[in-house]
């Protein structure tokens, strides 16, 4: 499960999609490389929803944004991560401005 697609594909393959975030959570633990931001964008990325709660479940475990914070360095901008995370691709529609009301005259 090292390179980053694999993780992504094998928890999109979990049949309960609210148990999806819990399952990428767990097999996180037990990658013996150590979690990355790929992986978490990956995970993302095959992600039909909870796709904030994957994101809250995965980045505490980044191995590299953990060691960044420990050597106190500003944490690299990973593009993978940035790109899974942009706001655009959680708004599954736009909302139609409703027109002003103004109570009927009587």
């Amino acid at each position: 499960l090292a390179p980053a697609p694999n993780f992504g594909a094998v928890v999109s393959k979990v049949n309960s999609t609210f148990d999806r975030p819990t399952v990428a959570e767990l097999l996180a633990t037990l990658l013996k490389a150590g979690m990355t931001c790929a992986h978490a964008a990956a995970a993302v990325d095959h992600a039909d929803t909870f796709k904030s709660t994957m994101v809250q479940k995965l980045a505490p475990l980044c191995a590299d944004l953990l060691a960044d914070q420990l050597s106190r360095r500003a944490p690299p901008a990973d593009q993978a991560l940035v790109a899974a995370l942009a706001p655009e691709r959680f708004i599954l529609r736009k909302r139609k401005k409703q027109p002003d009301w103004s109570p009927p005259c009587s």
